[in-house]
């Protein structure tokens, strides 16, 4: 049976909300520029739900040019790929000197994009001095057992330098300020997140480096001949064992939504074709620049793969008028109240494409825009016979499904609310364990 362990003043409610770095700032207690070069988009793929791993520190997102790149807009906001880098070494640092596992490059994103929607939302929250940053901390510093020299190595090791420190130490007060202001208007931020999240214009032109695209023979390679398509009863179910998940080796979520004809789609009737799903608006930067490549693909691929753009809550007719006069003739479908980007498929950002096997199983998650390449790349492979509908002699052998891996909780150490020591991975050893962060009050 799992265990809840209520872990009073242990980390306040900002790491709950942004991820690891504001949780390294917080106590028991309650105490960018935008840049203007054109954004040059790299293609990447999500392999896992995000989450904080114990592993080596994350590789360090490049910056390409001296004017460096933007990486995502936030209600127009843009945090370039200078700032990103800078914030992946910080967190990494720090969360070294706090015993801390490093957490994974898009997630330091994701909690940019995070701050970003708390401090445009937010009441105005005050600006802190280097003087506020560095007494912050000695404060942290004190409580991990660090001394001065230990600092200086990391910092040294990182290539970083202790104004870089106290001026992200700075942001994150001020962005803790702020939700320490809204939380005391009443405002449940456990639920205000997510609907921010939901409203806000995300558009993600790189995300993290969880895997190049790997180089296939796509070169002058055109797609085999056409197909016919199965019929529902004929098409190939998802093996019982995959849970459904917006995530690669499980089962899309399914879902039917109204496209720009009127007609409806249901994805689980789509199966017995590979599937394309895109997100994408037409507001957003890196939406537009991969729409050429996806119209091509489409033309070059409609008849042996399902292609399926969904608008994420934008009126249906801007999207008529800006479909028609772009040349867009795959279908569209109409995500007007965003649960199904938000909700079912979990998108962090636009462009996001799933791509998933003729059985109706996600084979690959990419976020941010692609190119001709990069959609050969993940189009191809999806042509071979899914392993259910691959005939075998003699006894078939049941289909191969990829082992689904699962990111361990790093370990920690801390009393609990009686006093008692409490070790994470020794309580695992007696069942499932539930940890529910919260600021407790003093």
């Amino acid at each position: 049976m799992s265990r809840i362990k209520l872990l009073a003043g242990v980390v306040g409610l900002a790491v709950v909300l942004l991820v690891a770095a504001i949780g390294l700032l917080s106590k028991p207690t309650p105490a960018a520029e935008n840049s203007p070069a054109a954004p040059t988009p790299l293609s990447v793929r999500a392999t896992s739900p995000p989450a904080a791993q114990a592993s080596p520190t994350p590789a360090i997102p490049a910056v390409q040019s001296e004017a460096d790149e933007i990486v995502a807009t936030i209600n127009g906001r843009r945090i370039s790929g200078a700032e990103w880098a800078n914030a992946v070494k910080l967190d990494a640092a720090m969360s070294r000197l706090a015993g801390q596992s490093a957490p994974q490059p898009e997630d330091t994103l994701d909690r940019l994009i995070n701050e970003s929607l708390v401090l445009q939302a937010g009441p105005s929250a005050r600006a802190f001095t280097p003087a506020e940053a560095e007494t912050r901390l000695q404060t942290l510093m004190r409580g991990w057992q660090v001394a001065e020299p230990d600092l200086t190595a990391v910092l040294t090791e990182a290539q970083l330098n202790r104004d870089e420190v106290l001026a992200r130490i700075q942001t994150l007060l001020t962005v803790e300020d702020a939700l320490q202001q809204m939380a005391a208007t009443g405002i449940d931020m456990n639920t205000w997140l997510p609907q921010a999240r939901l409203q806000a214009e995300v558009g993600l032109y790189q995300a993290a480096p969880f895997r190049e695209p790997t180089p296939a023979a796509v070169a002058a390679v055109s797609p085999p001949a056409p197909t016919p398509a199965l019929a529902i009863s004929d098409a190939p179910a998802p093996p019982a064992d995959l849970p459904v998940s917006p995530y690669p080796q499980a089962v899309a979520p399914d879902f039917s939504a109204e496209t720009l004809t009127g007609a409806s789609i249901t994805l689980s009737r789509l199966r017995g074709k590979p599937t394309l799903i895109n997100f994408w608006a037409s507001w957003c930067g890196p939406c537009r620049q991969e729409l050429p490549a996806l119209q091509d693909a489409y033309t070059r691929y409609q008849n042996d793969i399902n292609f399926v753009a969904v608008n994420v809550k934008e009126a249906k007719n801007t999207i008529q008028t800006f479909a028609e006069n772009n040349g867009l003739t795959f279908p569209i479908v109409l995500d007007l109240s965003g649960r199904i980007s938000s909700q079912l498929y979990q998108v962090r950002g636009i462009p996001t494409t799933f791509f998933i096997d003729s059985r109706g199983v996600i084979v690959e998650r990419h976020v941010g825009p692609l190119n001709d390449q990069s959609i050969d790349s993940y189009l191809l492979p999806l042509l071979s016979p899914a392993p259910d509908t691959v005939a075998a002699a003699d006894t078939p052998a049941p289909p191969d499904v990829p082992t689904r891996t699962v990111n361990p909780a790093p370990d920690f150490s801390l009393p609990d609310a009686q006093g008692l020591p409490f070790n994470l991975n020794e309580t695992l050893q007696d069942g499932p364990v539930v940890l529910v962060f919260y600021r407790g009050v003093t």
